[in-house]
C-alpha cells in the first residue's frame, strides 16, 4: 500500500487540508493587525517629522536589519549557542542536585536553606560580580545563564519542590 493510499483512506478528502487553513486563519488577524500598526508607525513617523532617534520609520529600522544581517545572525547564533549550553549545563547540575536532596533527607536539610537563600538575591545585583570573576567575555555570560536557570530546575525537578521549614 503506499504512502498516498494510506493517507486517503485515514483522512477523507474534505478534510486534509482543513488544519492548514484553520492555522492560516488564525495567524492572519495577528498578521493583519500588526501589518496596520507597522503601516500607521511609518505614516506617523514620516507625517509628524518625528526624529529618527526617537522613532525610526519602520521602513528605516528594516533597512538597516538588512545592512547589518551577516553581524546580527553572527551574534544571534552566539547568543543562542550560550543560551543551549546553559541549559544544558543548568539541567545537568539541576537534576544532579534534586536527586541527591532527594534521596538524602540529611543532604536536603542541610543544604536546602543555603539554596533557598541564593535563591533571593537580586540577580541583577550578581551580573557585575559575573564580569569580575570570568571577565566581559562568553564565559562570564555562560556563567550567569547558568546561575539564573539552575534554580527554576532545581525547585522543578524535586518532587515536592525545594523548601525549607523552620518548624
Amino acid at each position: 500500500m503506499s504512502a498516498e493510499a494510506f493517507f486517503a483512506d485515514v483522512v477523507p478528502a474534505s478534510r486534509r487540508f482543513h488544519g492548514w487553513r484553520r492555522v492560516a486563519a488564525a495567524a492572519a488577524l495577528p498578521t493583519g493587525f500588526m501589518l496596520v500598526c507597522l503601516g500607521a508607525l511609518e505614516i506617523l513617523a514620516r507625517v509628524l517629522v518625528v526624529p529618527e532617534v526617537l522613532l525610526p520609520p519602520p521602513s528605516r529600522v528594516l533597512a538597516v536589519l538588512l545592512l547589518n544581517a551577516s553581524v546580527l545572525c553572527y551574534h544571534a547564533a552566539m547568543s543562542v549557542s550560550q543560551v543551549l549550553a546553559a541549559l544544558a549545563i543548568s539541567l545537568v547540575i539541576g537534576i544532579a542536585f534534586a536527586t541527591i536532596f532527594t534521596l538524602s533527607r540529611v543532604i536536603n536539610d542541610m543544604f536546602a536553606p543555603l539554596f533557598v537563600v541564593l535563591q533571593i538575591i537580586p540577580k541583577i545585583a550578581l551580573a557585575p560580580l559575573f564580569v569580575v570573576w570570568f571577565g566581559p567575555g562568553s564565559l562570564s555570560h555562560l556563567g550567569f545563564a547558568v546561575c539564573l536557570s539552575f534554580f527554576p530546575i532545581l525547585a522543578a525537578s524535586q518532587p515536592d519542590g525545594l523548601h525549607y521549614q523552620l518548624f
